[in-house]
């Protein structure tokens, strides 16, 4: 069972592995196959897909991992205060600043990530702005999450043109050659 966040620190890398053993596994899990899934056959809008999800859930165990370092362990808490591990302080300040490069990489080299990307951070914006009770309304969530998908794909469109957005390739491989 692992401590509430912040309560202490691990007296050894070996005792937060220990503790969160399933939790890195889950994640290391996510991230390879992500990494597979971007680099098998089939269509590429599918392995983008996958990829995009993969990555996304590997990046929500981020989080959960984030919340059982100590405080004094968070990246943008550095330097760590003396007494800490060493071993401990470089594995934490390592996965932090591998699962964001992680991140950047998946969107650096899937440009079309982008458009799902875009589409969901607008969605939810459209969705904390509208009144309570039209939130009430079935319809009302599938509105946001249109209007989210339309607004992220013209964003793609404008900024960079030759970027096919997911949507288009998904049209691409129905309509065939």
């Amino acid at each position: 069972m692992t401590p509430p966040p912040g309560a202490s620190v691990p007296e050894s890398l070996k005792s937060f592995v220990d503790a969160n053993t399933m939790l890195l596994a889950a994640m290391g899990a996510m991230t390879g196959l992500a990494t597979f899934v971007g680099r098998s056959a089939g269509p590429d809008w599918s392995a983008t897909l996958l990829q995009f999800v993969l990555t996304g859930l590997a990046f929500l165990l981020w989080l959960e991992l984030l919340t059982q370092w100590p405080p004094a362990l968070l990246l943008h808490r550095a330097p760590a205060p003396s007494g800490i591990p060493w071993r401990l302080v470089w594995f934490a300040y390592g996965m932090q600043l591998a699962m964001v490069g992680l991140i950047a990489n998946v969107v650096w080299r899937q440009l079309q990530l982008l458009a799902p990307t875009l589409g969901l951070g607008v969605s939810v914006l459209l969705w904390r702005a509208l009144p309570e009770h039209v939130r009430s309304r079935p319809a009302a969530l599938v509105g946001a999450v249109v209007m989210g998908v339309l607004a992220s794909a013209v964003t793609v469109m404008v900024v960079d043109p030759p970027t096919q957005t997911v949507l288009q390739r998904v049209w691409q491989d129905v309509r065939g050659p």
